[in-house]
């Protein structure tokens, strides 16, 4: 998982698009969320965009 520090430094990038932000924090801070709550979210995946 990354550091809020981490997240905080590639939002503020401007180079990164909608689907990178999607890839490198949302989807992977939904995953460890999941995880630490029994899985209670299923198959979290990057699914719009290019891939």
């Amino acid at each position: 998982m990354m550091s809020p520090h981490q997240i905080q430094e590639i939002l503020d990038s401007s180079a990164l698009s909608e689907n990178d932000i999607s890839k490198q924090v949302i989807v992977p801070s939904l995953q460890k969320i999941s995880m630490m709550n029994s899985y209670s979210l299923r198959n979290v995946r990057f699914t719009g965009g290019e891939l």
